[in-house]
C-alpha cells in the first residue's frame, strides 16, 4: 500500500464520481486517489483501477 499518511492534513480539493461506483479524490497538493467500489476493473481518465481497490497518483 502506498504511504497516504501525508494526506491526513491535506485539503480535499475535489471528490468526483466519474462513473457509478468509481470516484476520483484530488487533494490540495495535487495528489489523486482513484477508488473503485465496483466488482469489475475500471479505467477512468486512462488509469487502470482493479475491482474493489484504489490507485494513488502523486502530484507531478
Amino acid at each position: 500500500m502506498p504511504p497516504l499518511r501525508h494526506l491526513q492534513l491535506e485539503e480535499m480539493a475535489e471528490h468526483r464520481e466519474l462513473a457509478p461506483g468509481v470516484v476520483r479524490v484530488t487533494y490540495g497538493n495535487g495528489d489523486r486517489i482513484y477508488v473503485n467500489h465496483t466488482q469489475a476493473a475500471a479505467s477512468p481518465d486512462g488509469v487502470s483501477v482493479p475491482a474493489q481497490d484504489f490507485v494513488f497518483l502523486p502530484a507531478r
